[in-house]
């Protein structure tokens, strides 16, 4: 296949597979699956030794300090269950705002470092 392909689709068109190869990490019958209902925007980091997932909200206006102006959170999505969706209990606001973080990632010593605009 070639990277001009529009990709292979499962039947339900859920996964999209721009390799062959991939197929291989989906396996024979790949599961699809809300894991919760959220404003989740960009990160998102696995933090392992947690079993949580890191991640940004949509931006939202705030007009502070100046017009226009916009912010997002960082929030926190414990992972401790298999159940799906997870209960809202799941999901923790870390911080707010948060100087509209654009991006997360671990560093050396599995600490989240934040990169803002």
């Amino acid at each position: 296949m070639t990277n001009s392909s529009p990709g292979i689709k499962d039947d339900d068109g859920h996964f999209i597979a721009h390799s062959e190869e991939f197929h291989e990490v989906l396996g024979e019958d790949p599961k699809f699956y809300t894991v919760i209902e959220t404003n989740a925007h960009e990160g998102p980091v696995y933090v392992k030794d947690e079993n949580a997932l890191y991640f940004t909200t949509l931006p939202q206006a705030t007009n502070i300090p100046l017009a226009g102006f916009k912010n997002v959170a960082i929030k926190r999505l414990c992972l401790k269950s298999d159940q799906f969706p997870l209960d809202q209990e799941s999901l923790t606001t870390v911080r707010e705002p948060s100087n509209m973080a654009n991006g997360m990632t671990l560093d050396r010593k599995g600490r989240l470092r934040l990169v803002s605009n």
